[in-house]
């Protein structure tokens, strides 16, 4: 026993060993490192001065099937250094001042990682010498915040180990790139630890400097990242984790305004806080291009920027939200029958649809339901909402339902063939079809029949486990619903359904079937020391939480339930228009 002990306290003291020595090898290389990504840099630069193209923009479409980027390992050249060497030389040029204080760099195998705190995460590579570029954007900052202000929230610090005299914080980095094995977008956990005293002085840390120290993929698409800063990175700043992006510093990220201030201009609004919505006014006019990669973001700020405009007094507003909905407009596929249906993915500097991928889930949803309720939001009186509305609903209708095993599903297309699977996410959709189908009399009949038996589906999903709750997504095997993946995240798109569905039909089932789904999250979700938690398995009674409550949460899941089982009178729905994230916004005069 005491030769075991001995033992395993050696092999531990000698890992300790391997890591200070592998940390100090990091170190070392830290600057040589920044030379050669200075290269990649001017060959990203040189693709794009050359107006963005690439293969992919000289003829054809994207096929996200064949794409093949993914791994870590490529083949070496004839000398033996990796394939692209040559696109990565040494270069006597460090990193510019103004990177190297907000981002940190690092190459693993063929990827070299770039984290910009309180902006994004990416890999990418310089793949040879004609500089064709590969990219993946991991994770975008969730916000920015001006970390002046007593209440900012950029990060979640907490004390680390004092032997280490060092506090370390984390942020979530979400929705990046689509991750092909896995019906998600990719994310980062950041980590910041912020040294101090000899240990930041024996590093380049010393020069004030980020240092990104590793990157890891502990699962499929979901990665790990360590930033090490010095004591008092950023200033003041330093207790929302230093260059976190401010309002004004945002124009030029990755995904567009999604991710930034309009999901909450609205409610700064009505919130009275008249500073932090100036810095959304001030930011919003001169950087936004109305283009983003994902249908939902590009076409889900239109009610936001139309009662902005409003309020405001300033038209501008209205008139960048509706040229990406003219474009979209312009560039959708049309079918013979005068459906119409969008890819997720728009070509940014073209508005063109990118990929074969149709969906009314996950990076597509949102997009859809703006046709209605911006039609809605303006009286009715904008017409084109509407069309493209039944346009979509119709497109949907004949290429993307179908009924099997008595439950009618609203699947996904990929390359022009039918996926047999049903987000969750998709269960806003008997929702708005009820809350059409009220200004849509020669459709109602239809949207009505349709809504109730996607809501029925809904409903399946969450009486298919035994916990109540239902899976991320199921799939269709065999005439029979399967859960496809088994997390569930405390999402609101099924509550929300029942919500409108009672509020039109007064089917005493949606309320009982709220409640039922109510009380399973109150069994296996609710956290005795307060809040609730998702489920990492719907299918195991006394499944292990996931440790975290989504935003959405609060702001819609509790708000339907609560709309669910109030009076009607509580919120008309003939004077205002709920947005994607649950906020009412009052229909605007003409």
């Amino acid at each position: 026993m005491i030769t075991f002990f001995s033992m395993e306290t050696r092999r531990q003291e000698e890992q300790r060993e391997m890591q200070k020595e592998l940390h100090r090898l990091r170190t070392d290389n830290l600057a040589k490192e920044r030379k050669l990504i200075k290269l990649a840099e001017r060959a990203e630069s040189w693709r794009f001065d050359r107006g963005g193209e690439s293969e992919d923009d000289a003829g054809g479409e994207f096929n996200e099937d064949e794409w093949s980027e993914e791994s870590d390992e490529h083949p070496p050249g004839e000398d033996g250094t990796p394939y692209g060497a040559e696109a990565l030389a040494p270069e006597e040029e460090a990193l510019p001042a103004e990177k190297r204080a907000g981002c940190a760099r690092l190459k693993e195998g063929w990827w070299v990682y770039e984290v910009c705190l309180g902006q994004h995460v990416r890999q990418f590579h310089a793949a040879d010498a004609k500089a064709a570029f590969a990219e993946n954007m991991l994770g975008m900052a969730p916000h920015a915040c001006g970390a002046e202000e007593a209440g900012c929230h950029c990060m979640r610090l907490r004390e680390d180990d004092a032997a280490l005299s060092c506090h370390k914080a984390e942020e979530e980095y979400v929705r990046g790139d689509a991750c092909p094995d896995r019906e998600s977008t990719r994310s980062v956990t950041v980590k910041l630890v912020c040294r101090e005293g000899e240990e930041a002085a024996d590093s380049v840390l010393a020069e004030g400097a980020l240092a990104l120290v590793s990157v890891h993929e502990p699962e499929t698409c979901r990665y790990e990242a360590t930033v090490e800063a010095p004591a008092g990175f950023g200033g003041e700043e330093a207790g929302c984790g230093g260059g976190a992006a401010r309002l004004g510093e945002g124009g030029k990220d990755w995904v567009g305004l999604g991710l930034t201030i309009l999901d909450s201009l609205d409610v700064l609004w009505m919130a009275n806080l008249t500073k932090e919505f100036a810095h959304g006014v001030e930011w919003t006019i001169p950087n936004w291009t109305g283009g983003s990669l994902l249908l939902a973001e590009v076409g889900t700020v239109q009610m936001e920027f139309f009662a902005l405009a409003h309020h405001a007094g300033r038209p501008e507003f209205r008139e960048r939200a509706q040229r990406a909905i003219d474009l979209l407009d312009s560039q959708g596929g049309g079918l013979t029958d005068g459906g119409r249906l969008w890819p997720i993915h728009i070509r940014p500097e073209s508005g063109r649809p990118s990929g074969s991928t149709i969906s009314w889930g996950a990076m597509g949803d949102s997009f859809y339901e703006y046709l209605l309720k911006t039609w809605l939001l303006t009286g009715k009186k904008h017409e084109q909402y509407k069309r493209m509305y039944l346009e979509a609903v119709k497109g949907m209708q004949r290429r993307l339902i179908i009924e099997e095993g008595g439950l009618t599903y609203l699947c996904e297309e990929k390359s022009g063939k039918l996926v047999r699977k049903m987000d969750h996410l998709v269960c806003f959709v008997p929702g708005t079809l009820a809350l059409g189908a009220q200004h849509l009399p020669e459709q109602h009949d239809e949207h009505m029949a349709l809504a109730a038996k996607l809501a029925e589906t809904c409903h399946r999903m969450y009486t298919l486990t035994p916990t109540g709750l239902a899976p991320e997504f199921v799939k269709i095997v065999g005439g029979s619903m399967v859960a496809g993946a088994n997390h569930n995240l405390l999402r609101p798109e099924t509550i929300e359904a029942f919500f409108y569905l009672w509020r039109f039909t007064k089917d005493a089932r949606y309320r009982e079937w709220g409640w039922e789904i109510f009380s399973a999250f109150e069994r296996h979700c609710r956290v005795p020391s307060g809040g609730y938690s998702g489920l990492k398995n719907v299918k195991l009674r006394g499944s292990a939480k996931d440790d975290t409550m989504q935003t959405f949460w609060l702001a819609e899941s509790l708000k339907y339930f609560l709309l669910l089982f109030s009076d009607d009178s509580l919120l008309d729905l003939n004077t205002h228009v709920i947005n994607t994230e649950a906020h009412p916004i009052k229909i605007l005069p003409s």
